[in-house]
């Protein structure tokens, strides 16, 4: 598997944070409050996939889904 460079772990969010702040801090709507919580909820979710062992003190479930079929 190729390694990515340490630069550009940090650059790419760098630039996500920057597509998502340009629109909503040129908006006439903006507030701070709204966009506080939509800042956290890219940063959890940019968390999530790029670093998942974060969050390895969530239980996952193991269990398997089972379809009863028809008598």
């Amino acid at each position: 598997m190729k390694k990515i460079p340490f630069a550009h772990v940090l650059i790419i969010p760098i630039v996500l944070v920057l597509l998502w702040a340009i629109p909503v801090l040129t908006s006439s709507e903006f507030d701070l409050g709204w966009a506080a919580i939509e800042f956290v909820i890219l940063v959890g979710a940019y968390l999530g996939y790029a670093h998942p062992a974060l969050f390895s003190f969530i239980p996952h479930r193991n269990s398997k889904t089972t379809y009863r079929t028809g008598a």
